[in-house]
């Protein structure tokens, strides 16, 4: 009846894996990808040798950008409600272009590479009425849109307060606070 418990020991696995301690990792070197910070704004610039993309022509050369992989959180989804506030008429304002492989915009491809090493997919949005717009990134569709959104109402924030307009924010938190941390360059 009983028996059969042998063979012991078996699969013993070479010991060479102690030796891959925190060595020789090359951080900092190019190995590592460096994707677009998430969830806060960075402020891109075209490149002024460069002519800006024809539907960027009657707008600046300075945009704010932003990524994300979390589409859901409550600063995407309040977004509508603070464009709904900030544009009189935001269906009609506002377009999107959807940019995936950089195909046409590369300049604004290029004005990101500052600040990531990986090519990510963007969408830009515009609103030629208050001549601003702004860059969104995502891998999927949906964050592109949300953060096109976003990136497009910080700039007529910020645009309205330059003028002296600050809009009233307070029932929008969390946009107010994204769009607090925009650091411009002087």
């Amino acid at each position: 009846g009983k028996g059969g418990g042998g063979g012991g020991g078996g699969g013993a696995a070479p010991s060479q894996a102690k030796g891959n301690g925190k060595k020789g990792g090359s951080f900092g070197g190019k190995k590592y990808a460096k994707p677009l910070p998430r969830d806060s704004p960075i402020w891109v610039q075209l490149s002024q040798e460069q002519l800006a993309p024809e539907v960027l022509q009657e707008f600046g050369s300075d945009a704010v950008a932003v990524a994300t992989d979390r589409p859901h959180t409550a600063l995407y989804q309040g977004i509508d409600a603070v464009l709904k506030d900030l544009v009189a008429a935001p269906e009609e304002d506002i377009t999107f272009l959807d940019d995936p492989n950089w195909d046409q915009f590369p300049e604004v491809g290029q004005a990101l590479k500052p600040h990531s090493s990986v090519e990510e997919p963007i969408q830009l949005s515009t609103c030629s009425n208050l001549g601003c717009w702004g860059v969104g990134v995502g891998r999927t569709p949906d964050a592109r849109r949300a953060t096109a959104k976003v990136a497009l109402a910080a700039m007529i924030a910020l645009k309205a307060a330059e003028i002296g307009e600050v809009p009233d924010l307070s029932s929008h938190p969390e946009f107010s606070d994204f769009v607090g941390s925009v650091q411009p360059p002087i």
